[in-house]
């Protein structure tokens, strides 16, 4: 940091030499207003070396650590609050953005997905198609306006955080020499001590701001990342219906071979018939003919399959082959994820941040009026203060 104390001698034979110079112009002229003046303002230059020395000293190296600790505790110079910045504003809603893009693309797959179908079921063919993920598409307008919103509160604490060092530099460079030097001369006074007030803020009150703002909503950032267990996942390549009886008979029947189809399906699906697997291969609740024994109780079980099986099976097989999502899928693997868990960490993280943009950002400029009020200047801060 510049020692800002080099800049006093300069202010001090500015000042003086304006002093003596309106002493002598009024002694010349035989003006005691003008010789009046130039005393009061004698003691104005005392009053300026006093507090700019104390000005310089609270913001020297020594002076800004041990005033940010009384009030914070710790030791935090500009890397330092830079760091906290990042890890208690930035870090938060980079990862947020991460999840809600994650989840983004996964939910985007599950709305898409759309498949059509056929059974091979003798006589019938039933065919139709599914989007068993469509009723999640309401939540990609949540999706979009929490992705919109992290993006422009994380651009938001970029360019506080570039202002911050930005005002760092400029300040340490020419204002706070500049306000300095423009205290100790009269017509400029009010311009110094605006400066110079503005030093101590964004010095000293911006930062305990920070870490106060920070301290008080790190539960709400801490730990910044994310239990990725708990976003939309992938659902992958969506698990296909089974056909009925064996992938044998769709396909020979999609191959246009219908009877040999009945003929496979049918011999196919005795062994689970006589094991009592009826709904495990054929898809559909339901009671077959009791199986007696030898050909007669194969022929009657084949015969009822043909005229009342495949046909009750119908509407189970369809209802099995839309259901390659599970029924519950869009509650508990999209809803649940949503509303239960991403978009209420993107709204406290959104405006916990936003928080502590806001409490540094109004006691910065506040307390910048006051203690330019305090070494001089005018009340009115030149409309900076409707910003807060």
């Amino acid at each position: 940091m510049v020692d800002f104390l080099v800049a006093v001698p300069y202010g001090i034979a500015i000042g003086t030499g304006i002093v003596a110079f309106a002493y002598m112009i009024g002694s010349l002229l035989q003006s005691d207003a003008m010789k009046s003046w130039s005393r009061l303002e004698l003691g104005e230059l005392v009053v300026s070396a006093i507090l700019v020395v104390l000005v310089a000293e609270a913001l020297s190296p020594a002076g800004q650590a041990g005033i940010i600790k009384a009030f914070t505790g710790v030791s935090m110079g500009i890397d330092e609050l830079q760091s906290r910045m990042y890890v208690y504003m930035e870090l938060p809603l980079e990862k947020v953005t991460e999840a809600v893009a994650i989840s983004s693309m996964h939910l985007s797959r599950i709305i898409s997905y759309n498949y059509n179908y056929q059974l091979p079921i003798p006589y019938f063919s039933p065919t139709g198609s599914s989007s068993p993920g469509a009723g999640a598409g309401p939540l990609q307008l949540s999706v979009m306006i929490g992705m919109d919103s992290t993006a422009l509160n994380l651009m938001l604490v970029h360019a506080v955080k570039l202002v911050f060092v930005f005002l760092i530099f400029l300040l340490g460079t020419f204002f706070m020499p500049l306000g300095i030097i423009l205290r100790f001369i009269p017509p400029l006074r009010k311009i110094g001590s605006m400066l110079l007030g503005t030093g101590l803020a964004v010095y000293l009150v911006f930062p305990i701001a920070i870490f106060w703002g920070t301290s008080l909503l790190a539960f709400s950032v801490s730990p910044p990342d994310y239990d990725a267990g708990r976003l939309v996942q992938d659902p992958g390549r969506p698990p296909t219906s089974g056909f009925v009886c064996s992938t044998v008979t769709s396909a020979l029947y999609s191959a246009g071979e219908q009877i040999p189809a009945w003929i496979i399906g049918g011999i196919v699906c005795i062994p689970t018939i006589i094991t009592g697997g009826y709904v495990a291969c054929v898809g559909t609740p339901g009671s077959p003919p009791t199986y007696g024994g030898g050909v007669a109780g194969i022929v009657a079980y084949l015969m009822w399959l043909f005229q009342y099986g495949f046909p009750i099976a119908t509407t189970q097989s369809l209802k099995s082959a839309g259901d390659t999502l599970t029924p519950d899928f869009v509650s508990s693997g999209v809803y649940q994820p949503m509303v239960g868990y991403l978009l209420p960490l993107a709204v406290v993280r959104n405006l916990a941040v936003l928080f502590i943009v806001i409490l540094a950002l109004a006691a910065t400029i506040i307390l910048a009026r006051q203690f330019a009020q305090v070494l001089g200047a005018e009340g009115q801060f030149y409309g900076l203060t409707k910003l807060v």
